[in-house]
């Protein structure tokens, strides 16, 4: 959302924020897989989004906090919910759904 490449009309960068440096760290994170590499990357691009605080951050949530327990097939990891595995298909299963189209 807060690289460069965004900053275009109808991209996630809607404010058109522009720093190369956090450009640079973003895809240098991007790239690495290795997690003990990745996340120091990650960490220098929220202290350069701290420093020029292009939106003004009232709260962060370390965690996702719930997921309905209809859903079917989630597995969290540390990159987010079903990341790096094969793509799952999530479900809610029939006797579970609530709505119908």
């Amino acid at each position: 959302m807060f690289h460069s490449s965004q900053a275009i009309s109808k991209g996630d960068n809607f404010i058109n924020y522009k720093n190369p440096e956090l450009d640079k760290l973003i895809e240098q994170a991007r790239a690495t897989v290795d997690e003990g590499k990745r996340m120091p990357l990650w960490r220098q691009a929220e202290r350069v989004l701290y420093q020029d605080q292009p939106y003004t951050f009232l709260m962060r949530r370390k965690s996702l906090l719930f997921i309905d327990n209809r859903i079917k097939n989630l597995t969290m990891t540390k990159l987010g919910l079903n990341f790096g595995s094969l793509p799952l298909e999530n479900y809610v299963p029939l006797a579970s759904q609530k709505y119908s189209q």
